[in-house]
């Protein structure tokens, strides 16, 4: 491996990817791992949250009202959209006092977009990629790109020398044998080598798939993507009885400009809309949501960017209980 280019200083985070050799232009998942800490003094409340005491009673104030005017509506009567969407809110609550970063990570959200504190190198089979795409090319040009195969100990050991943190990005679609080896078997053996090298965190971005009593997990053998889940599963079971400070993503379908070739491909196009055809449509989205498999998944669709600040975000923040993040829990980064 070339001599590190980061700035080892900075906290240093490892991304693993798997590309096939035969497709060396493929987009490259470490690019969640460019979006990284916000400088501290931007920062904006989420929804739901005020400074002070006063701020939360009127807040609250206007909830109890909206809610009380559709108590009040006659059978049938359906409220106006901006009553129905205030009595929804979860009740008011004060930011502070933030006793750790887990709870102010929850309470706030960066209201800027600049950068800075985190060095990315990135293992994957190509190298860095031949063409980058023109708003990622200024992130991408400050990764410390390594070539080598996932499933090579030695490679494995010596991209992990002097890391802080790695994540998981490996996956792939293919036959079922060789979705269980890309998907589980590719981070089972990352998660053992960084034990071995004694690093504490470690982020795996898994599959909305992946909880008990899922449709997914329940596929039979022979099914198309039963590999693809077991894998995750298998992955997300070896993460959690071996790295305690571990944080796992759990999105569907991630959307957002990807690059083939010199071409880039608006994916944010389709994913927007349906992901607010899953989520924001009230009823509509519900009812979607009860379909089986399907409804997960459509209500599961993220951003590409609020996968990359849910896991650097999160990784730095991460105690020894670990975090598991969905999707409706990621897209509030």
């Amino acid at each position: 491996m070339q001599s590190s280019l980061v700035d080892t200083s900075q906290p240093v985070y490892l991304v693993l990817v798997h590309l096939r050799k035969s497709k060396p232009d493929a987009p490259d998942l470490s690019i969640y791992a460019t979006h990284v800490r916000q400088k501290k003094d931007e920062w904006m409340l989420l929804d739901g949250f005020y400074s002070t005491q006063a701020e939360v009673e009127s807040a609250q104030r206007e909830i109890d009202e909206a809610r009380q005017a559709i108590l009040e509506l006659g059978p049938g009567v359906q409220p106006v959209r901006g009553v129905a969407e205030l009595a929804k809110k979860d009740d008011a609550q004060l930011a502070k006092p933030v006793v750790t970063w887990q709870t102010f990570r929850l309470r706030w959200r960066p209201t800027s977009k600049e950068f800075w504190g985190v060095a990315v190198r990135s293992l994957n089979r190509s190298g860095p990629p031949k063409t980058s795409p023109a708003h990622l090319a200024a992130p991408l040009s400050q990764v410390e790109w390594v070539s080598g195969d996932i499933f090579d100990k030695a490679a494995r050991e010596e991209a992990m020398s002097d890391v802080d943190a790695v994540i998981s990005c490996v996956g792939a679609f293919g036959s079922n044998s060789f979705m269980s080896r890309i998907c589980g078997d590719a981070t089972i053996e990352a998660v053992q080598t960084a034990k071995e090298k004694k690093v504490e965190r470690f982020g795996f971005v898994s599959s909305a798939q992946v909880y008990e009593g899922s449709v997914g997990l329940a596929l039979p053998p022979s099914a198309p993507m039963h590999g693809y889940f077991q894998g995750k599963y298998r992955a997300e079971k070896e993460l959690l009885a071996t790295i305690p400070k571990h944080v796992i993503l759990r999105p569907g379908f991630i959307f957002g400009p990807r690059q083939v070739g010199t071409s880039t491909i608006p994916l944010q196009l389709i994913g927007g809309p349906l992901s607010a055809v899953g989520t924001q449509l009230g009823p509509v989205s519900s009812l979607l949501q009860s379909i089986p498999f399907a409804g997960k998944e459509l209500a599961s669709m993220v951003p590409v960017d609020r996968v990359g600040e849910a896991m650097i975000r999160s990784l730095e923040g991460v105690d020894e209980n670990g975090i598991i993040l969905d999707a409706a829990a990621i897209r509030q980064y």
